[in-house]
C-alpha cells in the first residue's frame, strides 16, 4: 500500500535565534537526527519550519519539534539529550514532554510572563495545559483563554480543539492514545473511541 505523503508548515513563537540555534543544534545536527528518527524531512528559514512525509510522522513530527522549542528555553538540547527523548516511541517522548513544557508554563504563569507576549505566543505557551491529563489543568487553560486569547484570529477553532480534548479528559479521565506507551489497560470503551476516525487527532 502506498504511503500517502504530506507536509506541515509551523512557525514556532516566539522567535529567538539562540532557543532555535539550541533546537536545531550545531550544523542543523539535532534536525537531522530527528528527521532519521521520525522518517521525515525537515527545512526551515529562521522560525519557519516545513516537514515532509508520510500523513502519521508529519504531525508526530511537528508536535515533537514545537515541545522541544518549548524545552529549548531553559535546557540545553544536545544529540545525547534529544537522542533519550526520541528513544522509545515518540509518542512516550512527547509525555514526559508535555510534563516539562508544563513546568515551563507555570514559570511564565507565576512570572507573568504572558502580559508581555502577543496572542500567538500566549496560545502557544498554553497548549500544555490542554495536552494535561489533569481537568484542573484544563479550567486552568480556559480561565486563562478568557484573559489572554479573546482577541485571537482563530478564536473560534482554538476552542473547538480544545473543547475535543477537554472532552475525552471529561470522559475517560485520560488521553486513552496515551495507554500503551504508559502501559495502561484500555477499557472496552476506550479501544472502541480510539478505533474511530480522527480519535489522536
Amino acid at each position: 500500500m502506498t504511503e500517502k505523503i504530506t507536509h506541515k508548515n509551523i512557525i514556532l513563537q516566539p522567535q529567538d535565534n539562540d532557543r532555535l540555534a539550541n533546537l536545531c543544534g550545531t550544523l542543523d545536527e539535532n534536525l537531522r537526527q530527528i528527521e532519521s528518527h521520525m522518517h521525515v524531512q525537515i527545512s526551515n528559514r529562521g522560525n519557519n519550519f516545513i516537514i515532509k512525509g508520510n500523513e502519521k510522522n508529519v504531525p508526530r513530527t511537528s508536535e515533537l519539534i514545537e515541545r522541544l522549542y518549548t524545552i529549548s528555553a531553559s535546557e540545553e538540547l544536545t544529540p545525547k539529550q534529544l537522542h533519550m527523548y526520541m528513544t522509545d516511541t515518540s509518542e512516550n517522548k512527547s509525555v514526559e514532554l508535555d510534563e516539562k513544557s508544563r513546568s515551563v508554563l507555570l514559570k511564565i504563569i507565576a512570572n507573568n510572563f504572558l502580559d508581555k507576549m502577543n496572542e500567538s505566543e500566549r496560545l502557544f505557551a498554553l497548549l500544555p495545559l490542554i495536552h494535561s491529563e489533569s481537568i484542573s489543568d484544563h479550567e486552568k487553560g480556559y480561565e486563562l483563554m478568557e484573559k489572554y486569547l479573546k482577541n485571537h484570529s482563530d478564536l473560534e477553532k482554538i476552542k473547538k480543539f480544545w473543547l475535543e480534548h477537554t472532552g475525552v479528559i471529561k470522559r475517560f479521565g485520560r488521553y486513552p492514545h496515551r495507554n500503551k506507551v504508559l502501559n495502561r489497560v484500555s477499557s472496552d470503551d476506550e479501544i472502541e473511541f480510539l478505533n474511530s476516525p480522527n480519535s489522536s487527532w
